[in-house]
């Protein structure tokens, strides 16, 4: 027989060829006549022919994962497994987000924005007005340690205001 009748040394059964992809043998059978697929007799194919075909014509989706559609290495777009990760990963944080949206765990941006503005005010109006609502008092006492207990006490008391306003937020 000469070289171009000579058969590959390398043929296997669709069957076999299915186990070793991890697919039915239907799905290979199909793939074989979708593709061209040379059988040599009695539907046997070529391993190293078969794999070369199938890899260069099967859709990324289609590919098992951590093969690559092309061995260029100046590609520079992301494994379609990759990209497909990402984006069921930020669908899933969106399904979240929206969750927590619907029984009421989440709230506007804007609305926490401006209760932190009025928060803020309120303490700056109490810091600038701590002076002037305790400096008669402070006045008119000798002792440090009545003053520092007065000084204390209002500052808790400012503390105490915010604290609650906090609260109702």
């Amino acid at each position: 027989m000469d070289d171009a009748h000579k058969l590959p040394e390398d043929l296997i059964s669709q069957a076999e060829f299915a186990r070793m992809r991890g697919v039915t043998r239907v799905t290979i059978c199909n793939l074989v006549k979708k593709y061209g697929v040379p059988r040599y007799g009695a539907g046997k194919i070529s391993l190293a022919e078969a794999t070369r075909i199938l890899n260069d014509n099967q859709q990324p989706n289609k590919q098992r994962m951590g093969q690559s559609s092309t061995d260029d290495p100046e590609d520079k777009a992301p494994a379609y497994n990759t990209s497909r990760a990402k984006r069921e990963h930020y669908n899933a944080l969106k399904a979240e987000a929206e969750y927590e949206k619907l029984v009421g765990n989440l709230v506007s941006r804007k609305a926490v924005e401006d209760a932190a503005a009025q928060l803020g005010n309120h303490l700056s109006n109490r810091i600038r007005d701590f002076s002037s609502s305790i400096a008669d008092a402070l006045a008119r006492e000798k002792d440090p340690r009545k003053i520092k207990s007065m000084i204390d006490e209002r500052l808790f008391e400012y503390i105490n205001e915010t604290a609650d306003q906090l609260r109702k937020l």
